[in-house]
């Protein structure tokens, strides 16, 4: 398989929970639709007329396959508050965006000016072939600076029948990351990842891989009725004053 490799070659942990064991076969190259060919013809001509030395990628899941879509991105870094999922957001080299994707194998960038498939963490190409959900860096870290990737891994794993590791597992139902995906996530953001759950393709395999890790209270949590405030509430609306 044509790639550019670079990047450590972290340690492999077995999995313990998710779906059935995928082999997935890969082409050996990425076959350009006409669309796409003229797209990137355009683009490396406009390079070339304006003299610069720009490397263009196209990031995500579109590589491998289009398994999991297209995405065109900046390439950036993100830092995360502590009480917040939105990253503070600056540009950063082509390895450190590989590293902070969702999964590794949608680490992998097509580079445009080579034609080459970059797996710039080591892992994406060794993952997609095995059927694994691993995280770039390690899941703790990840899950808690954005919990919603916690589902997200879950649906993937369930859509394309993949499986989740060891540490991805172990990070997943933790308490701290229960609190945090509790706490940092909204309803709604939790809701659209379910109903993505819901109407793939295994959406008893998701479910269940969420009630397995123990997360199943935490995401189909409901928010309180207004009966269950109607006293704080009336207080706050008269002053203080009790009717």
């Amino acid at each position: 398989y044509p790639t550019e490799n670079a990047g450590p070659n972290p340690t492999e942990a077995e999995p313990i929970y998710g779906f059935s064991m995928t082999t997935v076969e890969l082409k050996e190259k990425i076959d350009l639709a006409e669309k796409e060919r003229k797209i990137f013809n355009r683009l490396l001509g406009t390079l070339c007329h304006c003299n610069l030395d720009t490397q263009l990628r196209v990031a995500g899941g579109w590589v491998p396959g289009k398994l999991l879509g297209k995405e065109f991105v900046n390439l950036k870094s993100e830092e995360y508050t502590e009480n917040s999922r939105i990253p503070t957001m600056k540009f950063g080299t082509a390895k450190e965006n590989a590293y902070r994707r969702d999964l590794t194998i949608n680490s992998l960038f097509y580079k445009i000016n080579t034609g080459l498939v970059e797996d710039l963490t080591d892992r994406g190409i060794k993952d997609l072939k095995s059927g694994k959900i691993v995280r770039p860096l390690p899941a703790r870290v990840t899950f808690l600076d954005d919990p919603l990737r916690v589902i997200r891994a879950i649906r993937f794993g369930a859509r394309f029948g993949f499986t989740l590791d060891e540490e991805l597992n172990e990070a997943a139902s933790s308490e701290e990351v229960k609190v945090a995906l509790g706490g940092k996530i909204s309803r709604e953001q939790i809701g659209n990842e379910i109903e993505s759950m819901i109407s793939g393709s295994e959406p008893v395999s998701a479910i269940t891989c969420l009630y397995d890790l123990k997360l199943f209270g935490v995401v189909f949590a409901f928010e309180p009725t207004p009966s269950e405030n109607c006293g704080r509430l009336t207080v706050q609306n008269n002053g203080g004053r009790k009717n």
